[in-house]
């Protein structure tokens, strides 16, 4: 036996201790406990005390005075919700009380410790959708009549939702008042989220080139998801109509002011999308994607509308591989759309432009190759390379990071990638569909743009990318491009800017493209840290690269985020990008379980994920994971079975928990547990239906489970493996396909895994934070029919992890109000000298076109206008309380750089040298990468010109090579590395 200190509170507001009894079992053969014991592997009585006065909850938690925005709103949120107890090394328990005034009598420990996580679902209301048409095809039509129709089709939408707000207001009466007062600014959010709405809706109606657009936007988000839903098989004429949910719809009009009218006040709000995981978000924002692709191609004739009009932004590989298929469908609907005869108008001219909608994947090379290749240039790593690798066998990897035609779904083959015309000299690498019945295969390649070489010619309209990439920006001249600065075409080749002097024709009267009008930036929290603070220094200089004008008049892209797990949104957002003000959608209301457009489904209505905590004292984590896996495995392989149907076809109710998806906070710890599932797991599932029973009452739970080689997502893993796992992932046990039993995986999981059959989960020691926590189990139990089930194994030797296990029920009854704030902070001294120099090259390269060829670097003293304006556009973006000294010590700074930009320009020119930004060897260019090794020999005013190409790692690899002590190599050893 085993003491455990329990506390508790007594009705006078003292704090008293207890000791409870835990009781290990030592023979572990008493029938009795076997499957407990099995799990836990040590069974601790229940200890239970009883007062009949009741107890008192604990309310330090409480936020009543606080003075941060978000706690104030959690204080309020969960004003009903109250700690009743605490554990000492075990959980607690205790009666449920419907509200303040309930009075609990009993409290008792909890060696196994469960909560409920219920659902948060759209609102789809009966009376919302009888008064407000959300049908995608109904609204596209109503928008090719006159805007009447259209305006009364939406207009119970924002009057909806003044009634809710009013019924709101009448809660307010019985609070306190500091909890009156943060509910009276909420209401505030909301009043004005409405009249945003309404204001969307009037523009609709008035406005003739917005409606048209409109209509686009609908026809190609229904295309896409009739599509996808199809699948290869299936048939999408013979689906139900396509509708949008309240808050994408709501969501879409609410932005339409600034993306219609670019000198809007709106144009500034940065609109934080914040909905839980599963809700729909990338739908909300592929619409308003399709929009401003649609009203930029109407606003601008043959080829005036084109130029990247979208840049959506991502941090994951996986994430990035998920959102490309999806935003690919609408981009093939769009374009689809433009060759249609029936899109022209009187002068029969195309209304969608002459040039094609595409949509571009710019990242890292191991996902994709940057250089075309050609003759002479064809190695593995261009695109030329890749693709007779592939078509011959020799490479695995696909040439492109997709897996299936995004429009019919069809699996791609190696004939389906190309390098035209020829693979002598490509301009372009095209990717077919193998189905001939496809509208992309044959002659017609999806729009669909992977390398690096041909996006900074076509310019997409829809760009898709890494965070990272932007870190290209001072070494490649051609990524000017996306920002409108080109004013020269080629038929059939694309456009070309000053980094290409010479090539192509002038564009229509001299005009340049227009700069991007959105920037969508998906999973908000992902960027901070210090990847957010380098991020927010090259944002100084994308967004003066976007922007237009200058004052009053100035015009920058429209800034649209989303998450679902954030907090102090504001602060970040204007730390990142400038915005003064950050509208988040939809408003919270006075409580936590509805506002109007999200609402708390109970679990006694849908299922809820169901999180299971299991800790044990004195034994090791490893232990304790070993146990919980084979157990979960052999359980879900006997409820399999009994399930099993005689047909094959029918969905066995089990199929969601036949993959355990199991989740490692470290690399190191990942390789350890690899080493237990494919020795000790799989030989202990194979006879663990056999050789455990319950006696008591004579029950077999368990069955003889065969288990495969386990699946690893991780960082080391290559995008074209990440690709196929998923498929692997989504693919039902008992249909033939390479099903999963375990995969193990690092937080490279914690977004963009949108696989909606899975439902079981393992997380090993609790994540890093809280908001890792919730994104990471989140991929399990996305569909409210196959409910998720996590099992948290905590190490109670860990004290965040005993503090977890200790409040495991509360932590999960309050699950957001533990969101921890993202700090970033891209003024700090230490960002400044990492990356100052990088945006100020960046800058001074692509807003003046005499400065953008590789062999102009030597032009900056020419030209001192352009120093003045970079070096003012940074000084003004930055914070003055935020540099130390002010911006009048970042002025000096700035001006250091580039009075070494000129003296390192002047010197290596010397005696008629060539000196160039990035393609020369060193010391004859201008940036250097980190830790490079010819740095020490620079002089040092040009060792200040240190840019990475990716804004996190600037640590050398080091590869470790296993060996046995006879210096033969160790099989199976790569995870190590």
């Amino acid at each position: 036996t085993h003491s455990r200190l329990f506390s508790y509170a007594t009705p006078d507001g003292k704090t008293e201790r207890v000791r409870a009894l835990t009781v290990f079992l030592v023979n572990r053969r008493a029938t009795v406990h076997r499957f407990y014991a099995d799990v836990s592997y040590a069974f601790q009585a229940r200890l239970e005390l009883v007062c009949e006065a009741g107890f008192e909850p604990r309310r330090d938690l409480s936020s009543y005075r606080a003075q941060d925005w978000d706690l104030r709103v959690a204080d309020l949120h969960y004003r009903d919700i109250c700690e009743w107890a605490v554990g000492r090394n075990v959980a607690a328990g205790w009666d449920a009380a419907d509200d303040l005034a309930g009075v609990v009598t009993r409290v008792w420990t909890d060696p196994l410790p469960s909560a409920e996580v219920e659902r948060v679902a759209p609102n789809e209301d009966a009376e919302l959708k009888g008064r407000v048409t959300f049908g995608m095809e109904t609204l596209a039509q109503m928008a090719e009549a006159d805007g009447v129709a259209l305006g009364g089709a939406l207009a119970d939408l924002p009057a909806l939702y003044g009634l809710w707000i009013e019924a709101e207001r009448r809660k307010l009466a019985g609070l306190p008042d500091r909890r009156r007062e943060t509910g009276e600014s909420l209401i505030a959010e909301m009043e004005s989220a409405k009249s945003r709405i309404t204001n969307g809706i009037d523009i609709l109606a008035r406005d003739a080139r917005a409606r048209t657009a409109f209509r686009f936007m609908n026809l190609a988000v229904a295309m896409a998801a009739r599509r996808r839903i199809a699948g290869a098989t299936g048939d999408p004429t013979a689906l139900p109509e396509p509708e949008w949910r309240p808050f994408q719809l709501a969501f879409v009009l609410l932005n339409l002011a600034g993306l219609v009218d670019r000198r809007h006040a709106d144009r500034e709000t940065a609109d934080l999308l914040f909905f839980p995981t599963g809700g729909g978000k990338t739908e909300a924002y592929l619409g308003l994607a399709a929009f401003v692709i649609a009203h930029r191609r109407l606003s601008g004739s043959g080829v005036l509308g084109a130029g990247v009009a979208v840049i959506m932004r991502y941090t994951l590989r996986l994430l990035t591989l998920d959102q490309l298929a999806r935003a690919a469908g609408v981009v093939c609907a769009l374009e689809l759309m433009r060759t249609d005869a029936k899109n022209i108008d009187e002068q029969g001219r195309r209304l969608l432009g002459d040039w094609p909608i595409e949509i571009g994947l710019w990242v890292g090379s191991d996902a994709s190759p940057n250089k075309l290749g050609g003759k002479g240039k064809s190695d593995e790593t261009t695109a030329v390379g890749r693709v007779r690798r592939y078509r011959n066998g020799r490479d695995k990897r696909a040439p492109a990071p997709l897996k299936a035609c995004p429009w019919c779904g069809t699996a791609f083959t190696p004939s389906s990638f190309a390098c035209m015309p020829n693979e002598h000299a490509p301009t372009n690498l095209e990717i077919r569909c193998a189905n001939t019945a496809c509208d992309f295969s044959r002659n017609r390649p999806l729009p669909i743009l992977t390398v690096d070489e041909p996006i900074y010619r076509r310019l997409p309209a829809f760009l898709i990318a890494t965070v990272d990439k932007f870190a290209a920006l001072p070494w490649v001249g051609e990524t000017g491009a996306f920002f409108g600065h080109v004013n020269r075409f080629d038929d059939g080749v694309g456009f070309y800017g000053a980094a290409e002097p010479g090539r192509g024709r002038p564009l229509f009267n001299d005009f340049s493209l227009d700069p991007p009008d959105l920037i969508i930036q998906d999973e908000l929290h992902l960027i901070a840290g210090p990847l957010g603070t380098v991020a927010g220094l090259y944002e100084a200089a994308i967004d003066q690269l976007a922007s237009r004008g200058a004052g009053e008049n100035r015009v920058r892209p429209k800034i649209v985020a989303s998450t679902a797990t954030v907090r102090r949104a504001a602060d970040q957002i204007e730390a990142l990008f400038d915005r003064g003000k950050t509208s988040v959608f939809p408003p919270s209301g006075i409580d936590r379980t509805d506002s109007f457009f999200a609402r708390t489904v109970p679990s006694s209505q849908n299922p809820a994920r169901l999180y299971l905590g299991i800790a044990a004292q004195g034994r090791g984590p490893k232990l304790v994971f070993l146990r919980s896996l084979t157990t979960l495995v052999a359980a879900a392989q006997a409820a399999y079975d009994a399930h099993a149907s005689g047909n094959g076809k029918d969905r066995n109710p089990a199929d969601p928990y036949m993959t355990a998806l199991c989740y490692f906070n470290a690399l190191r710890e990942l390789g350890g547990a690899r080493r237990i599932v494919e020795d000790e797991v799989r030989d202990r599932a194979g006879r663990y239906g056999t050789q455990r029973r319950r006696v008591d009452p004579a029950d077999k739970p368990f069955a003889d489970r065969s288990i495969k080689e386990p699946m690893e997502l991780t960082s080391r893993v290559s995008t074209d493996e990440v690709a196929k796992a998923k498929q692997r992932l989504e693919a039902v046990f008992g249909l033939g396909d390479e099903t999963v039993a375990v995969a193990l995986a690092t937080n490279m999981i914690s977004v963009g895994l949108d696989i909606a059959r899975l439902g079981l989960m393992i997380v090993q020691g609790q994540p890093k934070t809280a908001a890792e926590y919730i994104q990471a189990t989140s991929r399990v139990g996305r569909d409210h029919s196959r409910p998720g089930l996590v099992l948290a194994v905590l190490n109670l030797h860990k004290p965040r992890d005993r503090m977890h296990f200790e409040q495991f029920g509360q932590f999960h009854r309050t699950f957001y109000r533990a969101v921890e704030a993202t700090s970033v902070t891209p003024w700090a001294a230490r960002a400044l000298d990492r990356a100052l120099a990088a945006i100020v090259v960046a800058a001074a390269r692509h807003i003046d076109g005499t400065l953008t060829p590789d062999a102009a670097v030597n032009e900056l003293k020419n030209h001192v206008g352009t120093r003045a304006a970079v070096r003012d556009a940074i000084v003004a973006r930055a914070p003055e309380r935020m540099i130390a000294g002010g911006r009048a010590a970042l002025t000096v700074l700035i001006d250091d750089i580039l009075d070494a930009w000129i003296a390192t320009a002047d010197e290596q020119s010397a005696g008629g040298n060539a000196f160039a930004y990035a393609q020369r060897k060193s010391p004859h260019r201008l940036l250097h990468m980190p830790l490079e090794p010819e740095i020490g020999n620079l002089a040092a005013p040009h060792q200040r010109f240190i840019a990475g190409r990716s804004m996190r790692d600037v640590e050398p690899n080091v590869a470790l090579k296993v060996k046995d002590p006879h210096g033969n190599t160790i099989a199976n050893a790569d995870d190590l590395v």
